[in-house]
């Protein structure tokens, strides 16, 4: 995309467009693992002092 740019118009109004994009997927894939992560680090802290046996675990 940015190739095309530079051997367009300069017109960088497309290249934003997919920058943008791609930094929206790429925010919206971390917000994914970090709420997995932070689901998983709830969990552990809820059951914390609760005795567990090594399947539960």
């Amino acid at each position: 995309m940015l190739e095309s740019t530079q051997k367009g118009s300069l017109d960088i109004t497309r290249w934003q467009d997919w920058f943008l994009n791609c930094l929206l997927r790429a925010i919206e894939g971390a917000q994914e693992i970090l709420s997995a992560v932070l689901n998983k680090a709830r969990f552990w802290e809820r059951f914390a002092q609760e005795p567990l046996n090594e399947r539960q675990i």
